[in-house]
């Protein structure tokens, strides 16, 4: 019988609902820009469920990005744990397709922005992953497509509390190009605000900001508010993300004649290359590892890579 390896070492020391620290460090994660750019992961607090496959409205700047779903509503709560579960099924088990544990339920919700004081955070994460469970995609971009379950299985073991989880390995594909790397305690710092989120992950996805009505941002973010009301909402959103040691945006202007907001902010790592670089970059990698091979298969050596000497402990539960 396969074993799962357990997450045990805690990534997250900043109180959830505050800004890290200047001397926090950063905490990185990828995810795919298209999920980002788009109302798969809206704002709204509740919503129906979707019976059929359905067009998700996604950003027409992102090019040959194509989103249908099916499965219950979903929002930035489901997309805050969804990539802290991205995040430790790398550090565990490489996002190899194989089950990883989480013996402490607290790193899921430190890293997902939820307070680990209320108990009844605890049970609402596990309905999070349900859904998860529950949710199916298929993703399609200018390289690469994907359909599938967001989260394949989870199971919760009652007296510890820990709980097994099992993500499809050819999520990985996603990884490799077209892919946010995430600065997950910024977002976490933003607590229950499902816009600022939202706007915190469209807006981190970007090199150059575009400038995106406040229609615009009602659509792509599944908002039911009032364009009066979204409006105020939006500037309040923003300058929340301009607060705290590592503010994501540097400065922000809503155009009132074209109903129009303008942003610069702080740069963010967004790999967007080229397929063909893309290729390269893979043929260039797979030399590199077959000449390490050779050279270990000489020597008879046992060389550990730098993902097995940086890798957090973790223990082998059966």
């Amino acid at each position: 019988m396969k074993t799962a390896k357990t997450f045990t070492q805690s990534p997250v020391k900043v109180p959830i609902g505050q800004e890290p620290s200047a001397d926090e460090p950063a905490l990185y994660t990828q995810i795919p820009v298209s999920v980002l750019r788009c109302a798969l992961f809206g704002v709204s607090d509740k919503g129906d469920d979707v019976a059929d496959f359905t067009k998700v409205t996604v950003d027409r700047r992102l090019t040959g990005a194509e989103i249908r779903y099916k499965g219950p509503h979903l929002n930035q709560d489901h997309l805050k744990l969804w990539q802290a579960c991205l995040f430790l099924a790398q550090e565990t088990v490489g996002l190899n397709g194989d089950k990883f544990a989480i013996s402490n339920t607290a790193d899921l919700l430190r890293l997902s922005g939820r307070s680990t004081g209320d108990s009844r955070q605890y049970n609402r994460v596990w309905e999070l992953l349900k859904d998860l469970v529950s949710a199916k995609v298929e993703i399609s971009t200018s390289r690469t497509s994907y359909f599938g379950s967001l989260i394949l299985e989870v199971a919760k073991d009652k007296p510890s509390g820990r709980i097994d989880i099992h993500m499809s390995g050819t999520l990985k594909q996603f990884m490799s190009n077209e892919t946010l790397s995430n600065d997950m305690l910024r977002l976490a710092g933003l607590g229950k605000d499902q816009l600022a989120s939202w706007l915190h992950n469209y807006y981190a996805s970007q090199k150059e900001p575009p400038k995106l009505s406040i229609s615009e941002i009602k659509s792509l973010s599944g908002s039911q508010l009032k364009l009066p009301q979204l409006r105020q909402r939006v500037k309040k959103a923003m300058a929340k993300l301009k607060c705290g040691s590592r503010p994501l945006i540097t400065d922000f202007k809503l155009d009132e004649t074209f109903d129009t907001l303008h942003v610069t902010k702080n740069p963010t790592t967004v790999d967007m290359r080229a397929a063909d670089a893309v290729a390269a970059a893979a043929f260039e990698k797979r030399k590199a590892a077959d000449a390490m091979r050779r050279e270990r298969d000489k020597t008879g050596s046992r060389f550990k890579t730098q993902g097995e000497v940086n890798r957090p402990s973790a223990n082998v539960v059966l």
